[in-house]
């Protein structure tokens, strides 16, 4: 195709949300992006131009190509405002407890790995004032212990608006491992929490 493009003068351009050619050996993506990383890498020098999602994505990816705009991820309200709609905030059923909460997908189990001893350390600490509740994925390590609730993955985005809205929790976690990884990821959780309402600790 990029051959095909460069013979008819059509302009090529590649987007790029994350830094798919440094995703760390623990994340659960490494071994896909490995073995074509070189393949990657070529497409990045032969495009026309690169959009990234950050800065820092950005900066990491200049050495491949001078030709890089910076368009940050939105929310579409058409999406979020209509899970709003949907699911108005509820009053907290419990005043005396307070509910943690986490939505992601699979990779992001990666990120819990230095927050998993705080996580055991506050429900043994607080016991029944305090749940958790995994929405997606949940680290191998909190599992099946007491006030740590589990709950699939929804595939569409906008039943999973409607339902990240409905959780109602008090304080939603976005960790992310600090490496070159991790700095290039964009505030998404900032953007969807914060319409629910969440106060986020990122």
């Amino acid at each position: 195709i990029l051959d095909f493009c460069q013979a008819h003068n059509v302009l090529m351009g590649m987007e790029i949300d994350d830094l798919i050619i440094d995703v760390p050996q623990k994340h659960p993506s490494h071994f896909w992006h490995v073995p074509i990383k070189g393949q990657i890498e070529e497409l990045m020098r032969k495009v026309d131009f690169i959009t990234a999602s950050t800065q820092r994505l950005k900066q990491f990816l200049l050495p491949y190509n001078q030709q890089i705009y910076v368009l940050p991820n939105l929310i579409d309200l058409n999406i979020w405002g209509q899970a709003q709609r949907d699911q108005p905030q509820k009053a907290r059923q419990h005043a005396d407890t307070v509910l943690i909460g986490y939505a992601g997908s699979l990779p992001h189990i990666y990120d819990f790995e230095p927050v998993i001893p705080a996580i055991k350390l506050i429900q043994e600490r607080y016991k029944e004032k305090v749940g958790f509740e995994f929405f997606g994925c949940i680290p191998e390590g909190l599992k099946g212990l007491p006030g740590i609730a589990h709950r699939g993955i929804i595939e569409s985005y906008s039943g999973y608006a409607r339902f990240l809205r409905s959780l109602n929790f008090d304080f939603a976690l976005a960790p992310l491992v600090d490496n070159s990884f991790g700095q290039s990821k964009s505030n998404m959780k900032f953007l969807e929490y914060s319409i629910c309402g969440y106060a986020g600790i990122y």
